[in-house]
């Protein structure tokens, strides 16, 4: 299981971490956040069937560090197989003015946000129409 620990803006997006793909998903999560939680099965599932065509999602928790190990067991309970942060406390998301979860991002190849807040059966479809 991949899993990466990061803080202290480390885990913002670079731009390698999605040139290699042609959408990338970044969903920041919580371990205790019902709805959160709920997308993980359809998120798995697309994850699966697009990865080898050019997608990725990438994972942020903003878990507290009195929570670190439900965040970890969350990881693998759900079988969250895509890269993994953990924005201690949810410092650095705060102050992106990420403050409701789950929030999402959908970005193209360059990096550009090309859609927010998904639902996962509109991130499928999206993926469907978009990805041969």
């Amino acid at each position: 299981m991949r899993q990466w620990i990061l803080t202290c803006r480390s885990y913002l997006i670079s731009h390698a971490d999605f040139t290699n793909n042609q959408y990338t998903f970044v969903d920041f999560w919580y371990s205790n956040c019902s709805p959160c939680i709920a997308q993980f099965p359809h998120l798995r599932e697309t994850h699966d069937k697009y990865r080898e065509q050019g997608f990725e999602i990438v994972g942020i928790s903003t878990d507290r560090i009195k929570y670190q190990e439900m965040w970890m067991k969350a990881i693998d309970r759900f079988q969250l197989s895509w890269p993994q942060y953990w924005d201690k406390d949810g410092k650095e998301s705060a102050e992106l003015a990420i403050n409701r979860f789950p929030t999402n991002y959908l970005l193209e190849s360059e990096g550009k946000i090309i859609a927010k807040d998904l639902q996962p059966v509109e991130l499928e479809d999206f993926l469907a129409k978009h990805l041969q």
